[in-house]
């Protein structure tokens, strides 16, 4: 049986974008993430320092592994990338150890 994952991918944006610019990225991005077999929610927020982390749920670590290359070619992705400081990014898949 498959462990579902966390996929958490922490970042800042680039230099004169807003968050406005930003979260309409973000969101032209949910139809086609809600498409990916094994996808179960996503949340996105910010500190007050404009780091921001945006956390995926995934059924399994193979279903987040398969959505990252799938939605490499997804139409909203690259806009979506182009707005993030890629120098200042991470990317990490947990398994879930605690739920309250």
């Amino acid at each position: 049986m498959s462990k579902p994952a966390i996929e958490v991918v922490v970042f800042k944006l680039k230099e004169g974008v807003s968050d406005e610019a930003f979260l309409q990225a973000a969101a032209a991005l949910n139809p086609e993430l809600k498409r990916m077999p094994g996808f179960l929610k996503r949340e996105l927020g910010k500190d007050a320092g404009g780091t921001w982390v945006d956390i995926l749920h995934w059924s399994s670590l193979e279903a987040a592994m398969q959505a990252l290359e799938g939605m490499a070619d997804a139409p909203g992705m690259a806009p979506f990338m182009e707005l993030i400081d890629a120098a200042q990014d991470s990317m990490l898949h947990v398994e879930p150890r605690l739920e309250v």
